[in-house]
């Protein structure tokens, strides 16, 4: 639940960066001919580099999680074997 939310958090804020950068083309137009170009790219690429995280923080945190239930059962059985 966390990571789709936060997932459509990045999405609404590359929506909106984009929108931005939209409303300043003109701006960005008349610093060079790459340079629109260049900022979506630097938009795009931060919000994947933020859902990258998001996914490496959202396995690890299952891992152990997993690891933590584990080691929970294993000490349960230890303390059935009583």
């Amino acid at each position: 639940q966390m990571v789709q939310t936060t997932s459509h958090t990045l999405d609404d804020i590359e929506n909106r960066a984009m929108q931005a950068l939209a409303a300043t083309a003109e701006f960005w137009s008349s610093q060079g001919s790459t340079a629109y170009h260049d900022a979506q790219m630097i938009i795009s690429q931060g919000i994947q580099e933020g859902r990258d995280v998001l996914a490496h923080q959202a396995t690890t945190t299952d891992g152990s999680h997993s690891e933590s239930i584990g080691t929970d059962m294993g000490a349960a059985n230890a303390i059935g074997a009583f």
